[in-house]
């Protein structure tokens, strides 16, 4: 048995970093050379791997993104009916489910999973974007909506 601050090899992990560091330190660009000539085929696979999965890519994406699994996201979709919550049917044009996050909680793209709100579609989701998540912006865009009918 190795002692905790040892890693696979019995090198102690410190000792295993420091040396790292300076190896790649003495060689630079040993690492982009071989990335640079196998860029092209590396892409290649990526795609081939993506088109043969696409389910296997929405699933990582929902965790990556929003940390739901997919057990959570039909979840959340059930509770929603499997519709939107303006009780419009999602369809894979315009109205495509999207995950809707507080962006308070987690600024940007990225969500911690915790602050998942629903699931809305597309077009929906682009409407809180450009309201910023405001009530009040919301609220007035609405009052004006219904005095111009």
């Amino acid at each position: 048995m190795t002692p905790e601050n040892t890693g696979k090899k019995g090198i102690c992990l410190a000792c295993r970093k420091a040396y790292r560091r300076q190896w790649r330190l003495d060689h630079p660009g040993y690492n982009s050379k071989y990335y640079q000539d196998t860029k092209d085929r590396r892409n290649k696979l990526a795609r081939e791997r993506r088109k043969r999965n696409p389910d296997k890519v929405k699933q990582y994406y929902k965790v990556f993104m929003y940390g739901l699994s997919e057990k959570k996201y039909q979840e959340i979709l059930g509770s929603q009916n499997g519709v939107c919550v303006c009780g419009k049917p999602f369809d894979q044009n315009h109205h495509k489910p999207c995950v809707d996050h507080d962006h308070k909680c987690c600024p940007g793209d990225r969500s911690c999973g915790k602050c998942v709100r629903g699931i809305l579609g597309k077009s929906c989701n682009i409407i809180l974007g450009y309201v910023e998540d405001s009530v009040d912006r919301l609220a007035l865009l609405v009052e004006y909506f219904r005095r111009k009918q």
